[in-house]
């Protein structure tokens, strides 16, 4: 699947998507840390 193919409209959609799962990731990951820190 080539994203140059795409409309502008499905690659912000895409973009958005995986802008969304990386800001989970990161929030994720810091929670746990935050509480390995919190319960040493």
């Amino acid at each position: 699947m080539e994203i140059c193919f795409l409309s502008t409209e499905k690659k912000f959609q895409i973009f958005l998507i995986t802008c969304l799962a990386v800001w989970e990731m990161i929030s994720m990951i810091s929670f746990i840390i935050v509480n390995n820190l919190h319960y040493k």
